[in-house]
């Protein structure tokens, strides 16, 4: 079996998941065009277009060593009948 500090030595870099805020904008949008997977629907200016139309999003970042890596932008909206849709933009990265 092995053990947790067997596991450390395994990974080289730490990843945290951390709410993207406005200073992370310029960075997210350069990730998301140089990434083969990424789309304008992962932009940060579609999540703004989401939110004009009555969506509430959520952008979160995943870190390695402090350089954004990944991530998602979520959408959140609240239907007529009181379904609740959550939902990631075009996947993630």
């Amino acid at each position: 079996m092995v053990s947790l500090s067997e596991h450390q030595a395994i990974l080289p870099h730490q990843l945290t998941i951390q709410e993207l805020t406005e200073r992370d904008r310029n960075c997210w949008d350069v990730l998301i065009q140089s990434s083969s997977a990424g789309c304008f629907m992962q932009s940060w200016a579609w999540a703004d277009f989401k939110e004009l139309e009555g969506y509430k999003t959520f952008r979160y970042g995943l870190f390695s060593d402090g350089k954004l890596v990944g991530g998602c932008i979520f959408t959140f909206f609240r239907e007529a009948m009181m379904r609740i849709c959550c939902q990631p933009q075009e996947g993630h990265l």
